[in-house]
């Protein structure tokens, strides 16, 4: 009778691991495709176009469409994360919210989006450049957009990408305990997809900020790090579209960042990684008895 009743127990276990990661991954999928499933397609496009750098052409964005963009962005980045709270008791151990709540010390905070604000400019500064002396960036990918436009489109992809294509896959990845290369590689990719409309050379200049982004919060998966990212993003957007004067404070202020987190910790960048959440994805799902879990999903009081 006690292995009959263990059984069944097992198979609740099951299907509450199999329906977590669903709900996770359909929303995280679904709400990625939602937003940037159109930037995917003309990058794409672009991509394929065999030579022809303009089938693009150069287009405009509106004042009123970056405010409908935005508002759609955040509606929709609130819509997940509403998701993954709604489903929170089958996340042991997180807490409230989809986030650790551990933090980590302010000065690794400080240099971490310094030196995510570094890798922008590194890949302004050196690799455009390089690229651009080549002619190898795609054409059409202009925005002729006014100054208001330009800062509303800056809040919509600071929010949005940040946690849509970093913040949740990294909660995700890590809760299942995915490989660090395997993670890294998959958040780059999430990053890249929806720009290769600068060709598959031209992107290569994005290449040091997915992987300072990746690197720093798959590490450190703050939140005050997630929010120093948003702010970071939101600014470069914007000074983007404001010049150069623009552009060398954004320069400044990383520097200003990684200069400030060293005098007051030399070994901000060694402090030690946050800890992963529940275990290996394969036992999760497949896992046998005596792993830890309850059929309501929360992990009994021991170590796993």
């Amino acid at each position: 009778m006690s292995d009959g009743v263990d059984w069944d127990r097992r198979r609740a276990i099951r299907r509450r691991r199999v329906a977590q990661l669903c709900i996770a991954l359909g929303f995280s999928v679904g709400t990625y495709l939602v937003v940037f499933g159109a930037s995917i397609l003309y990058s794409l496009t672009m991509l394929f176009s065999f030579g022809d750098t303009d089938v693009g052409g150069d287009f405009e964005v509106t004042t009123q469409i970056a405010q409908q963009t935005t508002v759609f962005t955040v509606i929709v980045v609130l819509v997940l994360l509403a998701a993954l709270r709604v489903c929170r008791r089958w996340w042991p151990g997180i807490g409230s919210g989809p986030w650790s709540p551990q933090c980590v010390p302010a000065a690794t905070v400080l240099g971490s989006v310094g030196f995510v604000m570094a890798s922008v400019v590194f890949g302004v500064l050196v690799i455009v450049p390089a690229i651009d002396g080549l002619h190898l960036f795609s054409s059409g990918t202009a925005m002729d957009s006014g100054l208001a436009a330009s800062l509303w489109w800056a809040v919509g992809a600071g929010f949005g990408e940040e946690i849509i294509v970093l913040a949740v896959p990294v909660v995700i990845l890590r809760f299942y305990r995915v490989s660090t290369v395997g993670a890294i590689w998959t958040l780059v990719a999430l990053r890249i997809a929806y720009h290769l409309y600068y060709n598959v050379i031209g992107v290569w200049w994005m290449l040091p900020w997915a992987l300072a982004s990746a690197l720093i919060y798959w590490w450190w998966p703050d939140r005050r790090i997630l929010g120093g990212l948003i702010v970071a993003h939101i600014a470069y957007d914007a000074v983007a579209a404001s010049g150069t004067t623009a552009f060398f404070v954004f320069a400044g202020v990383a520097v200003i960042l990684l200069a400030a987190a060293t005098l007051a910790d030399p070994g901000w960048f060694r402090v030690s990684a946050l800890p992963m959440r529940s275990t290996d994805i394969r036992r999760a799902l497949l896992g046998p008895s005596g792993t830890g879990w309850t059929p309501s999903g929360h992990r009994r009081a021991r170590n796993d």
